[in-house]
């Protein structure tokens, strides 16, 4: 699993932005459109995790956040599907 954490300012009039993110093994293709944010390593093994940001209205999942997004929707670039939330 990778986790994201997120800055948050406490006060309650700053605009909130929703922001979407993509996790890619090494190896994995991903669209140029994607702006790559960071790197995650395994501790316990020898896989590295690279997090990209998807562009706003590109990728939009509803519902309880547990949905596949398909090949289809990140531009058949050959994603594996993980539920996040």
């Amino acid at each position: 699993a990778v986790f994201l954490w997120v800055q948050q300012p406490l006060n309650v009039t700053t605009p909130t932005v929703e922001r979407q993110f993509r996790v890619a093994m090494s190896g994995e293709p991903v669209p140029d459109r994607f702006q790559y944010i960071d790197t995650a390593l395994d501790p316990f093994g020898p896989e590295a995790y690279h997090v990209f940001a998807v562009p706003v209205g590109e990728l939009h999942l509803t519902g309880n956040g547990h949905e596949r997004a398909s090949d289809e929707m990140l531009g058949g670039a050959g994603w594996q599907g993980r539920y996040v939330s």
